[in-house]
């Protein structure tokens, strides 16, 4: 069901409490959003002091505004992101934020909703009406923050002298600020060493930045956790680690690509007789990607966010 000036449902209701007349001259809503952005309105017009002589909302194919009378009438143009009734609630509250947009007179509004299909705007117009077009403006992407990835991460082993190299799983809770809570896991053995060993480690930590958000391409990452080092299954050794880190990213859609590089120190070097050793302090390099997760929208200015003049 549609709603228009001459629906017999009618779109003219009175507040006893404002004394301000609301009206609804909008064919493309239904009678359910018209109860509803009636409620809203009424809702809303209780904090105003003085309250509006009447409010009236418009629309026709294209675009929609609320002419907010006091008696001067204004012309308050509604974005329809959201739909046409949040869009009309965030207007109203957007204007006793912050004051009148634009004020045009009974007249002048007719002869612009008249001549609306011919109406054309340059790109430097400002007004209001809006050519069918006219592209709509885009809303902000939400920052992305948290998520997991996987990557390839290494080191030099002393003795052997031997590159070890392997798998690293990344998972991040995002915090606030760009800041995450990161725990990461890394399986890597040694490459064309003799004889044959591996490292598995775990650690936890905090990080800010990229790749965990992609609110920056740079970013840091403090962990703490413990190593295992292990030869033909059977014989091994651990111990604790710290690590302090830096991290380069780029944002390919919702993935980063990242490099990065920690510092490692251990408690005591892992060694396992009589030729596996490792360095007590040695720099860990990786490269992956980090899938990030969707942020929280932002919030739009409103008059609960917003203190009045």
């Amino acid at each position: 069901m549609c709603v228009c000036a001459t629906s017999a449902a009618g779109f003219f209701s009175t507040s006893n409490a404002l004394a301000t007349d609301l009206s609804l001259d909008c064919p493309r809503l239904t009678g359910e959003e018209a109860a509803e952005l009636e409620a809203r309105v009424l809702l809303t017009l209780r904090s105003v002091d003085p309250p509006p002589v009447a409010v009236t909302l418009v629309c026709d194919e294209y675009q929609a505004w609320v002419l907010w009378q006091t008696p001067d009438e204004h012309r308050i143009p509604v974005e329809e992101f959201d739909g046409i009734v949040e869009g009309s609630i965030d207007a109203i509250d957007m204007y006793l934020a912050t004051g009148p947009r634009v004020k045009l007179s009974v007249a002048e509004s007719q002869r612009e909703l008249a001549h609306h299909e011919s109406y054309e705007l340059s790109p430097f117009d400002t007004s209001p009406v809006r050519d069918a077009r006219r592209p709509r403006r885009r809303k902000e992407e939400a920052p992305r923050a948290g998520g997991f990835g996987i990557s390839t991460t290494g080191e030099i082993f002393p003795e052997p002298d031997a590159l070890v190299i392997g798998p690293r799983l990344d998972i991040a809770l995002h915090i606030a600020h760009g800041f995450s809570a990161v725990t990461m896991e890394s399986f890597r053995a040694a490459a064309g060493a003799s004889p044959k060993f591996s490292l598995f480690d775990v650690q936890l930590g905090v990080a800010w930045g990229a790749p965990y958000s992609n609110q920056s391409v740079f970013g840091v990452v403090a962990m703490g956790g413990f190593e295992w080092l292990t030869l033909d299954e059977f014989v091994g050794d651990y111990t604790a680690t710290w690590d302090v880190g830096v991290r380069l990213g780029g944002s390919v859609g919702p993935a980063t690509l990242w490099f990065g590089t920690d510092y490692r120190y251990r408690a005591a070097a892992l060694v396992i007789e009589p030729n596996v050793r490792s360095n007590r302090g040695s720099f860990v390099v990786s490269l992956g990607g980090f899938l990030t997760a969707p942020g929280r929208p932002q919030k739009k200015l409103t008059a609960a966010n917003h203190p009045r003049p």
